[in-house]
Parts: structure tokens; C-alpha cells; sequence
């Protein structure tokens, strides 16, 4: 069963930032939008999961002189969801979110 089928409304979405991946089976990670970091921070890859309903995966990877690890957010189904991770891949890539080790006071 293919689930995932791209629509002109996901590249207006996502717009130059759009991966323009094809058609796949439901269930499956697909890459829908990649975004350029600087040399300090992260570039971000966003992808997607249809069964039907939307799932979402931030991928944060680390840039030439980044001194933190990358990381990785996923956001699941529900009103809002695409909005929130298309905010949450520019806060990556925007230094407004990193990864920091777990620390225990």
C-alpha cells in the first residue's frame, strides 16, 4: 500500500528547503526537507512517516566546527504536527535548540 504520496501543497510547505522524495510504502522514513547549517552549528533532515496519519523526525547533524553531538526529535501525529516540525528543524539550524549530555546535580 503506497501511503505516501507527495502533493504540490507539501512543496509549497516545506519550499526550498523540499526534498521532492517520490511515492513509497506507508511506514517508511522518508526525507521531505533538508536545511543547510553553518560551519557551528547544525544542518537539520526532516522526515516523514505516513500510516495515515503524519509522523515526523528531526535529524540535527553536526557541522564543521559544532562542538556538540547531533540529535534527534520526533514529534508524533496530530493537528499542528508539520508546523511544529518544520519550527522545530529552523530552531535547530537557527541555534535555538541543541543537545546537551544529561547531568545529574
Amino acid at each position: 500500500m503506497t501511503a505516501f504520496v507527495p502533493t504540490p501543497s507539501d512543496a509549497e510547505f516545506w519550499g526550498k528547503h523540499y526534498a521532492h522524495p517520490s511515492a513509497h510504502d506507508d511506514r517508511l522514513w522518508v526525507l521531505v526537507a533538508a536545511y543547510d547549517g553553518d560551519p557551528g552549528g547544525y544542518a537539520v533532515e526532516v522526515y516523514e512517516a505516513r500510516a495515515p496519519a503524519r509522523f515526523y523526525r528531526i535529524v540535527a547533524l553536526p557541522t564543521g566546527r559544532s562542538e556538540t553531538p547531533g540529535f534527534v526529535l520526533e514529534a508524533g501525529a496530530g493537528v499542528g504536527i508539520e508546523l511544529l516540525a518544520k519550527q522545530l528543524a529552523e530552531a535547530v539550524v537557527g541555534g535555538m535548540l541543541k543537545a546537551v549530555p544529561n547531568v545529574s546535580t
